[in-house]
């Protein structure tokens, strides 16, 4: 009903809520939708997200604009439009009273209604036209003499006039209309790309971010997983179709060198940490997880929020928290966007680049899969890594045994699960059936093995408070009947950071590396953010993972291709001793790998981890007696 309206004179203002989607382009969506209606009616397009800054700018500007045109008017009024019809009874003679109903007249055309008034425009009107009748003392006079009684008692009005619309001008050129034309042409830019269907003949396209430098430049930078200059070529010409005099920015994210530099600064273990008040830090973090979905829908450059001290970077904290923001680009700001803030609340801000990934890439042993071998969709060209095996705490469980993995391996349409907040068995997705390959196709010339079946799936923040998950459960097919040990699952709240918690994973990327879970309470990374270049506009945030730290400055702990391995804490004696989770993502730049917690899932499911004990290599440590 809002779009049929009649037209009238108030700002009418679209609201748009959305999930998953930046600000700008819900709002371009919308205006595409509604175009035609939006434009004639001059509706303004407000995301729930967005401050109501500049609604209430123009709200302001029009309403100073009609107080300007009031007063205008009756300047007016009050000179040109008396002397003028003043000026048709030039030598008439004229009652007082007569002279009243002109004043009248006259001023009773400009419509204006003092601010904060009760009184009718006629009523306002009259009684000036009475006080002009008045200092007449119901004279008769010619027009002329009439017309120079009124400019000499309204001489002190007008100039009053004069100064409240010069005073008028000068507040309005403060408040500048919003023009949400040239806002719309921005909107429009970031579609660099109009057919983003292309984009899965080029997978070594990661992302990509168009926007503003600081020195006015319109760049592009696309983030690949390798020198792919086919790819290379593919953006350059579509961006070019949209905007000639784009600029590129091509970084190949295999480039470890610079990773290793980050590395080599933030030391390994962040020894010096800043000290401050914890409950300070819980403020923080509460002030963060109140707007954080605000944040990354404002700012599609953010993909990572941390809390931060003044101890591990070059910042402009001066002592104890602030926020840490992870970007893509520090320098470029997104079409339709402002600027990265400088403050949240009372926390200055620390900009930093990096990016998410997920851990899955286009890239043996027996027929069942190990910990850390690899799988895939059958025809896919992306593979992962086999996680934990499990087995069914009881004979009648309908998921028997199997293995863990990433649910971004595991479900070529994982996102639809994000966006319903709903587990495979819950979702339509569930209806169908999802096969794991081992190897994964490609590496196994183009064929599939099919060693497993998806029971169940979580992608998404779930619980209270919610975790991100992105873990998939793999039935064997057939079922593995071998005999076991059961391993023991890591309980959060049993974790003790007063010395340095070793972990490692086995993935098909890179082997079996070793890391260091970070304390919370020190460095927490409260969020990730992804963003599917192919499926649709939307990005994913996973929240509150377990955040590991690359123990070997010259290695990475996780890469592409590692997705879904699992993460075991160390022993004492330096073997793997409990299972920490299923890792999935990590940041390019910082050695900082994504691992969810799965120990709700494990008791959701009635399932229990195991190894099997003709599998010994595989885990690098003898079996019990």
């Amino acid at each position: 009903m809002l779009l049929e309206m009649e037209e009238d004179p108030r700002i009418r203002v679209i609201l748009i809520r959305s999930k998953s989607l930046p600000v700008v382009l819900s709002k371009l969506i919308v205006y595409k939708n509604f175009k035609h209606v939006i434009n004639e009616k001059g509706f303004f397009l407000q995301h729930e997200y967005e401050e109501i800054d500049d609604v209430a700018k123009m709200i302001a500007y029009r309403v100073i604009s009609s107080f300007c045109s009031s007063v205008e008017s009756l300047i007016n009024a009050f000179t040109a439009d008396l002397r003028r019809i003043m000026a048709f009874y030039f030598d008439t003679q004229l009652t007082a009273g007569k002279v009243g109903k002109i004043c009248s007249k006259v001023l009773g055309k400009t419509g204006y209604i003092p601010f904060g008034s009760t009184k009718s425009t006629r009523n306002w009107s009259s009684e000036i036209a009475d006080s002009i009748q008045s200092k007449l003392s119901n004279k008769t006079l010619k027009g002329a003499d009439a017309w120079s009684e009124i400019k000499s008692a309204c001489c002190e009005t007008v100039e009053d006039l004069k100064i409240i619309l010069n005073g008028l001008d000068k507040f309005q050129a403060n408040k500048l209309q919003i023009d949400q034309k040239k806002e719309i042409e921005e909107w429009h830019k970031r579609e660099v790309i109009r057919n983003k269907s292309l984009l899965r003949e080029y997978p070594s396209i990661i992302k990509y971010i168009a926007g503003h430098k600081d020195d006015g430049r319109e760049v592009v930078k696309v983030f690949l997983s390798e020198d792919d200059e086919e790819a290379k070529q593919f953006v350059r010409k579509e961006c070019r179709s949209v905007l000639k005099d784009i600029e590129f920015d091509f970084v190949n994210v295999e480039n470890t060198e610079e990773t290793s530099e980050t590395n080599k600064k933030m030391g390994v273990l962040d020894e010096e940490i800043a000290s401050f008040d914890n409950s300070d830090r819980l403020r923080l973090k509460q002030t963060i997880q109140e707007i954080e979905e605000k944040l990354y829908a404002r700012y599609s450059n953010i993909i990572g929020i941390e809390i931060g001290n003044d101890k591990r970077f070059d910042s402009p904290m001066q002592e104890g928290l602030g926020v840490v923001l992870y970007c893509l680009d520090k320098t470029l700001i997104p079409f339709g966007e402002k600027p990265l803030p400088t403050y949240i609340a009372e926390w200055p801000c620390e900009v930093l680049e990096d990016l998410f990934m997920l851990g899955k890439c286009p890239n043996t042993c027996s027929n069942y899969p190990d910990p850390g071998c690899s799988i895939g969709i059958p025809y896919d060209k992306f593979f992962g890594s086999c996680g934990f095996l499990y087995e069914s705490k009881s004979k009648d469980n309908k998921y028997k045994s199997g293995f863990f993995t990433a649910s971004h391996v595991a479900i070529k349409d994982f996102h639809k699960l994000y966006l319903a907040t709903k587990p495979l068995s819950s979702h339509r997705l569930g209806t169908k059936d999802h096969f794991i390959v081992h190897p994964s196709y490609l590496e196994n010339s183009n064929s599939n093995n099919k060693v497993g079946q998806v029971v169940e799936s979580f992608c998404g923040n779930y619980g209270d408070p919610p975790i991100g998950i992105d873990v998939a459960v793999v039935k064997d097919v057939p079922p593995r009947t071998k005999e076991i040990e059961t391993l023991e699952i890591v309980k959060k709240s049993n974790l003790d950071y007063r010395t340095p918690i070793e972990v490692m994973k086995t993935g098909r990327k890179t082997d079996t590396t070793f890391g260091y879970l970070i304390d919370p309470k020190k460095h927490e990374i409260l969020s990730a953010r992804l963003d599917s270049i192919c499926h649709s506009n939307r990005h994913y945030v996973f929240k509150m993972p377990y955040v590991v730290k690359d123990k070997d400055e010259s290695k990475r702990f996780f890469l592409r291709g590692d997705s879904g391995s699992g993460v075991f804490l160390l022993g004492e004696t330096g073997l793997p001793e409990k299972a920490l989770g299923i890792a999935f993502g990590y940041l390019y730049q910082r050695p900082y790998t994504f691992v969810c917690n799965i120990e709700d899932i494990l008791e959701k499911l009635g399932l229990k981890l195991v190894r099997y004990r003709d599998n010994v290599d595989v885990w690098g440590w003898s079996p019990k007696d």
